[in-house]
């Protein structure tokens, strides 16, 4: 009888198993994080516009009208922008522009919010300014 070396079939569908099980037990996690994530940088990308908002507010005394006027002049009196060190307009995590009215439904001065991943307004998964 030879000394042969390798794996069994049995030694190949064991470790196939445990991978499997291993697999089931971390993908669910590290799914969830993703959307954490992806939330918590919506959050603080929106801080920093409204940062900006309140900015321009002080500069020329109202709030615009759009957030492009955040980066391109929109012809009022003591405009100091572009009012964000990058020159594009801000987007969330999922890469859709936020959502703004001047003045408000919710807030008196302004509503901001993302859309979030279903990409629909007003549902469940909408990041705001005024919850």
């Amino acid at each position: 009888m030879q000394n042969q070396k390798g794996f069994t079939l049995i030694e190949m569908l064991v470790v196939t198993a445990i991978l499997g099980m291993l697999s089931v037990m971390i993908i669910p996690r590290y799914g969830t994080r993703i959307e954490e994530s992806k939330i918590a940088t919506t959050q603080i990308t929106m801080q920093l516009t409204a940062d900006a908002l309140d900015i321009f507010a002080f500069d020329t005394g109202a709030y615009p009208e759009e957030l492009i006027d955040l980066l391109e002049d929109p012809d009022v009196p003591n405009w100091q922008g572009p009012y964000f060190r990058w020159m594009k307009m801000p987007k969330d995590a999922w890469e859709q522009l936020f959502e703004y009215k001047s003045p408000g439904d919710e807030n008196p001065d302004y509503d901001l919010w993302s859309i979030g991943a279903d990409e629909e307004s007003e549902t469940n998964d909408d990041i705001t300014n005024w919850d």
